[in-house]
């Protein structure tokens, strides 16, 4: 009796907390609403308790600290090329959206942003894009946990556990994207060597290989609206382009890698019309025994 009391004791507080968590997912994605509507962008979840003041302490919770804040586009997923500055005229700020507890906020810079709000078990909040995880801390959207699964805006708590499982709660809210971008690239072929084509620090279409693929591979291209209208859109490497098309949809195109392919190049998705999806730049080479062992582990 005393054991089945304590089973059901454990099942209260857990359903609790799983309230308790999507009851602050709610918040958090109505404050990115509010942000975007007062300033045009979503900012990273450390930064919504910012205030305009200067003076500020910590530091790090004035919105413009470090010159300003990487930012994102409701639209496009991912974050502006450079830090914009909310305490101007053309972007007023009018936060702070919410009010951290300072005993529920992150402390380091691991797993995710120093400041990011903590879930009822001590773990923080993580928010993602259609392209991917969104690190403000870096301006970057990596393909960390889970990636770019998501067709929406996406809160995630990794629950008691602290790790991606099925007890995760999923909280999803805003429209999807307009862009057209490559979130990743996946096969039986592909080796990734960077944390995404929206990762800041990539190298991107001149010098470092985001990913070695295997001539003769089935590549599969993840992205967003990565076709026009009519279902229509050409995957080119430099100057080929992939005739063996062997499925398609907004999300994904699968493609068969030619085997006479060789060399390292940019990789896009075109429609007719001349509209682009960024560059991910690909190092097209065979397998030999002593290299790329990696790529059959």
């Amino acid at each position: 009796m005393v054991q089945l009391r304590v089973a059901l004791l454990t099942a209260l507080c857990v359903c609790h907390l799983k309230a308790l968590r999507a009851q602050e997912m709610a918040i958090l994605a109505n404050a990115l609403d509010v942000c975007a509507i007062d300033t045009g962008y979503y900012v990273a979840l450390e930064a919504l308790d910012d205030t305009s003041d200067s003076n500020s302490s910590p530091p790090f919770n004035y919105i413009d600290d470090q010159g300003g804040s990487y930012a994102v586009r409701p639209w496009e997923g991912r974050f502006s090329t450079s830090r914009i500055r909310f305490t101007t005229a053309v972007f007023p700020w009018r936060g702070p959206y919410v009010t951290y507890q300072p005993s529920r906020i992150l402390q380091s810079d691991i797993p995710y942003d120093r400041g990011s709000p903590l879930d009822p078990w001590g773990n923080p909040y993580y928010f993602f894009s259609p392209l991917g995880l969104l690190r403000g801390d870096t301006g970057s959207v990596t393909l960390e946990l889970y990636g770019d699964q998501f067709d929406r805006y996406t809160l995630v708590s990794l629950g008691p556990d602290g790790v991606k499982s099925s007890d995760d709660l999923i909280y999803q809210f805003g429209s999807g994207l307009t862009v057209r971008a490559i979130s990743s690239l996946r096969g039986p072929g592909v080796v990734p060597l960077t944390s995404g084509p929206n990762a800041r620090f990539s190298k991107d279409g001149t010098s470092s290989p985001q990913y070695l693929v295997v001539p003769g591979t089935v590549l599969t291209i993840r992205g967003v609206n990565l076709f026009d209208a009519q279902g229509r859109a050409a995957v080119r490497w430099e100057s080929t382009e992939f005739s063996d098309v062997l499925s398609t949809n907004s999300r994904e195109i699968v493609v068969h890698v030619p085997e006479s392919l060789q060399g390292a190049g940019a990789l896009e998705v075109t429609t007719p019309a001349g509209e682009k999806t960024n560059s991910v730049y690909v190092q097209i080479t065979a397998v030999t025994a002593s290299r790329d062992w990696m790529l059959y582990e």
